[in-house]
């Protein structure tokens, strides 16, 4: 059954399956409840779509025969996954809910963040919309090779994939074709009227009316639908269709108001499909969209600077709207995207000129003013750029004004304003060398990574920012992470040094270079000075140093973790950005990953939200809370043959025990239910077991019900594995014994150490550096149970002593 919906509705797409269209009532009336109440279930099934006359069918049923075709590529064969954000959309939506796969196995659908260049959409890899991607069985692609163009058919719920040769353009394939163009334009009319959310058109949806008006559209397989959208000029993702120049990742559009949006897309579109031979192109492009508002200018000068990065070339298409710009919004907006480009392809000099243009005839507009402010600060005139920030209203300006707001004031110095100015030149100081004073690099340093951060956001990077974003949730605490991601491992400080490095000072620009060799590492908090700095180190074995940083020394506490870069200012070592905070209990899998060398996106993914814990028993089963609940003949007699077999935990409750590692393990449950007998253990494959013993007590048994529901998430990489027993305590016994001989057998207890700990205390190296870790994360987790009035697990300062590892004092 799919998630969240009523128990009655995969039924009822199964009769509809079977029966063909269904009104609502007569379905209501079926699943016994309100209409309105089941229309909305209906419509979340993804199998299920309603007519034009009201009534109700299963797609399953208006699709069957119908081929889909798919050029299948290296990466899908290597992935084992196949892109289904176009030709295979409306199989992606039919296998949310999982669909048979002809041979053998289940065709599933999922999602991707920012997809990668493989999904073959022509747009530029990591797009910022969510891809569809379809999975199968181990092997499922086997026999194919890259090249291939597969035709994807349903045939009778299942489907089947098989060579195909590329089908000719016919008028029916046309009129798909020419059925998604529609859609696409009449979406984004849709999002100005307020009466749909997003700007492009699913594909499954138009599909699927097509199959209920003009199923004969089908009669034979259709080319690939994303060379028949892309010849017609449309773009495809996710799913979904839409005009050039849509706004995929909807991010980049928030602060627009849907007028904004539409005329931005439009503008974008027009100047990526450009028509020489149409006289009235430019100039509505300019006049009806580009110049609107400085929103729209900032958008699409954004959207310009990116994909000018990526390769694409806007000279032509400037020239002509420069010859024909009028007014000072028309000539600042031209000036803006010409600006943006000359940022994109690394011209720097080129694009503070333009900005400066651009103020020229429009001396408010909002985006010029952030870039010259940037520009400014740059090349250390800081009054300049605080001005230019101010006005702007930039948000990421906000975060540069800070550091150099603390610049404006005058650099402290021995001479006195009003003294003879040591230069000789006879002039008071303030009259004279005091203007061209220069405050100290650890003062500077501040603002300079700052600038890094804020060129690290720009539009030419803000897609893989935006992945990484992504990639770790989107948690405020590792946002400034991914940024430094972006200068240490995506090669954006090596850019930022080879298109403005030479405005920086000297000692500024050998301080940034000497930061680009300092990677991402991990870091533990030794000791903490209120009000003064802490004490840190690096992961694994790295020497303490002190940070000077009353701020920090307020936010954090002993033993705490975190990940990041420390920075050097010419003076001292710094934390000049926010660090990302690290669970203890995650320590090693970091470490584990660091040394790996991995890649920004595998740093940015270990601190997005945790999968739920992936469960095992004891036996390395799969955790489930499973039963099955059994007519049991002759019950009273059966149950007291049970009764000599296992054990008794109450007058209808009995156990099958056994001793393992000196706990008495519950290996399954019998309870007594009137004449029924339900049966429990917490994994499936002890449940079959448990059966086979008690039936042959009980044969002849008749099963009633069975139930098997997973405790726990789905096996995934990062998900946490914990092992969860039933154990038996004994009367004799109590909780605080148990936990008293955890404790005092844990220094002879093999662990991942692949030892006891009192042999690894022996061994020293990095495996005794390892037991130190350990043991620190003990003394964490008690620190953290004291702050909660807990009592301690475990009596670290004990253990210390009887391993000889005492802490000096």
């Amino acid at each position: 059954m799919i998630n969240n919906l009523h128990p009655r509705v995969d039924e009822i797409a199964t009769r509809l399956a079977e029966q063909g269209p269904t009104s609502l009532e007569k379905l209501a009336s079926m699943a016994d409840v309100l209409p309105v109440v089941l229309r909305r279930q209906l419509e979340a099934h993804p199998y299920l779509v309603p007519t034009p006359a009201g009534e109700w069918v299963n797609g399953l049923l208006l699709a069957d025969g119908v081929a889909f075709t798919h050029e299948l590529s290296a990466a899908e064969i290597e992935s084992g996954m196949l892109a289904a954000d176009d030709d295979l959309a409306l199989w992606a939506q039919f296998a949310k809910a999982g669909l048979p796969l002809a041979g053998g196995g289940e065709v599933k659908a999922t999602t991707m963040l920012d997809q990668p260049a493989f999904v073959g959409t022509g747009l530029p890899a990591g797009s910022g919309m969510i891809g569809q991607l379809l999975t199968g069985p181990d092997g499922w692609l086997t026999g194919f090779s890259a090249g291939d163009l597969l035709s994807v058919r349903l045939r009778d719920g299942s489907l089947e994939i098989s060579r195909a040769r590329l089908p000719k353009i016919t008028r029916r394939a046309e009129r798909v074709r020419d059925a998604c163009v529609m859609a696409s334009v009449q979406a984004l009319n849709l999002y100005l009227e307020e009466t749909a959310d997003i700007t492009v058109a699913p594909l499954h949806e138009i599909l699927l009316q097509l199959l209920l008006t003009e199923p004969t559209n089908f009669a034979s397989p259709l080319p690939p639908l994303a060379r028949m959208l892309r010849a017609a000029g449309m773009e495809t993702f996710g799913g979904c269709v839409g005009v050039p120049g849509a706004p995929w990742n909807l991010a980049r559009i928030r602060g627009l108001d849907r007028a904004e949006v539409v005329a931005g897309t439009m503008a974008l579109g027009l100047l990526l499909a450009w028509i020489d031979d149409d006289p009235q192109h430019a100039p509505s492009l300019l006049r009806d969209y580009l110049s609107t508002t400085p929103a729209v200018v900032g958008y699409v000068a954004a959207e310009v600077e990116r994909r000018t990065a990526e390769g694409t070339r806007f000279g032509p298409q400037l020239a002509e709207l420069r010859s024909i710009a009028r007014t000072g919004l028309e000539r600042a907006a031209v000036a803006m995207l010409a600006a943006r480009a000359a940022e994109g392809a690394g011209d720097s000099e080129a694009a503070e000129r333009l900005v400066h243009e651009a103020l020229a005839a429009q001396p408010d507009l909002p985006a010029a003013l952030a870039d010259a402010g940037e520009y400014a600060a740059c090349r250390g005139d800081m009054r300049a750029a605080d001005d230019y920030l101010r006005h702007s209203g930039h948000h990421p300006s906000e975060a540069l004004r800070g550091p150099i707001k603390r610049l404006l004031v005058d650099p402290k110095s021995a001479t006195g304003r009003n003294q003879p100015c040591p230069c000789g030149s006879g002039r008071k100081y303030k009259a004279c060398c005091a203007a061209k004073a220069v405050h100290p690099l650890a003062d500077r340093a501040e603002a300079v990574y700052a600038l890094l951060a804020t060129y690290a956001q720009r539009a030419r990077a803000g897609e893989t920012l935006s992945e990484l974003l992504g990639r770790s949730g989107g948690n405020e605490q590792s946002a400034m992470l991914c940024v430094d991601l972006l200068l240490t491992d995506c090669g954006l400080t090596e850019r930022f040094l080879r298109d403005r490095g030479g405005w920086l000072r000297e000692d500024e620009r050998r301080l940034v270079e000497s930061w680009r060799h300092i990677p991402i590492g991990s870091f533990e908090v030794r000791d903490v000075r209120p009000g003064v700095g802490v004490t840190v180190r690096a992961l694994p074995d790295g020497e303490p140093v002190f940070l000077k940083d009353r701020l920090l020394s307020t936010s954090v506490r002993r033993l705490e973790l975190f990940c990041g870069r420390i920075l050097h200012d010419d003076t001292r070592p710094r934390m000049l950005t926010i660090p990302a905070r690290v669970p203890r209990e995650q320590r090693r899998e970091l470490s584990e990953l660091l040394a790996g060398r991995p890649s920004a996106h595998q740093v940015a993914e270990f601190f997005a939200p945790r999968p739920e814990p992936h469960l095992r028993n004891g036996d390395g089963h799969e955790y489930f809370d499973t039963d099955v609940v059994w007519e049991v003949p002759d019950e009273r007699r059966a149950w007291s043959r049970l009764n000599d077999r296992l054990v008794r935990i109450d007058d209808d409750i009995l156990e099958l025990h056994a001793e393992r590692g000196g706990k008495t393990t519950s290996l399954g449950r019998v309870t007594r239910e009137g004449g029924r007998w339900r049966l429990w253990a917490n994994s499936r494959e002890r449940l079959a077991e448990f059966e086979e013993i008690v039936r042959v007590i009980a044969p002849g048994t008749r099963e009633v019900t069975r139930r098997a529901d997973r405790m726990g998430g789905e096996p995934h990489p990062r998900a946490r594995a914990l092992v969860m027993e039933s154990f038996f305590v004994s009367a004799e016994g109590s909780e605080q014994d148990m936990w008293r001989a955890h404790r005092e057998s844990w220094p002879d207890t093999p662990n991942d150490l692949g030892m006891t700990p009192r042999e690894a205390s022996q061994v020293g190296g990095a495996v005794q550096a390892e037991l130190e870790m350990m043991l620190d994360d003990m003394d964490w987790n008690n620190d953290r149970n004291l702050e909660h009035g807990r009592p301690l697990l475990m009596d670290v300062a004990w253990i210390r002593r009887e391993l000889g590892m005492e802490r000096a004092r």
